[in-house]
């Protein structure tokens, strides 16, 4: 299966579960850890090949994150929240007469499963707070961006616009913490584990030759803190 036809199935299967046991929408904001080494020393050997400037681009730090899905209960202690997100790094430097930018968009769609070990064989639930273990995994399509001036970076005469498509594990700890009969606060600290991304070509669109010595891949552990909105659409007696 290829893998945008394997990110169409996930979101199809997101889909039908929404449909057979919908009981929260979700929304989330936050903050995710994009510090990636490989990458990195790239911005770095760029700033060092051009003493020059005055303001060096900035290597990748901290990056917004957006979040919407949804909840479903599948048993007393389980819940699946498939999920959609979209991260974006920034990285920016304005010397006179000359501008660099650096963006590099993730969009991401998984199903995370949320398992209460404090709930288990309970016959009911009126904690209002409640912890958990997030555990889940899905795809992702990385989108690196390079301009000079406001202009694309090229390689090869062409525009340097691609889409990487991966896969990710995702493990993290979270709390629910019930509001009122349909309103509930989330948040939750999650790794991101992605084992081969490769940013085909990214320090020769940074650099504008090839630099064989700079590595392109890398497996990225990515530290993320979100919090989430969850607004209950449907209450039924099996998980009051």
């Amino acid at each position: 299966m290829t893998r945008p036809a394997y990110l169409s199935f996930l979101l199809l299967l997101m889909l039908h579960a929404g449909m057979q046991a919908q009981n929260y929408i979700n929304i989330g904001s936050g903050l995710t850890d994009t510090r990636i080494g490989a990458w990195n020393k790239s911005i770095e050997a760029y700033n060092f090949a051009r003493p020059w400037l005055d303001k060096e681009l900035p290597t990748m730090g901290l990056s917004s994150n957006y979040h919407a899905g949804f909840t479903a209960i599948l048993a007393r202690a389980l819940f699946i929240s498939p999920d959609v997100s979209y991260h974006r790094t920034v990285a920016q430097a304005i010397n006179e007469d000359f501008k660099t930018s650096l963006r590099v968009h993730r969009f991401s769609g998984g199903i995370n499963f949320d398992i209460f070990p404090m709930e288990f064989g309970l016959d009911t639930v009126s904690f209002i707070i409640r912890p958990f273990v997030r555990l889940g995994g899905g795809g992702s399509a990385f989108l690196p961006r390079v301009k000079f001036n406001d202009a694309i970076a090229t390689v090869n005469d062409e525009a340097y616009k691609p889409i990487v498509w991966t896969y990710q594990f995702n493990f993290g700890l979270g709390c629910r913490f019930s509001l009122s009969s349909w309103f509930d606060v989330m948040p939750v600290i999650q790794l991101g584990y992605f084992p081969n991304v490769e940013l085909k070509n990214f320090a020769q669109a940074l650099h504008g030759t090839a630099v064989p010595a700079l590595e392109n891949k890398a497996g990225i552990l990515r530290p993320e803190a979100s919090i989430y909105l969850c607004f209950r659409m449907r209450k039924q007696k099996s998980d009051m």
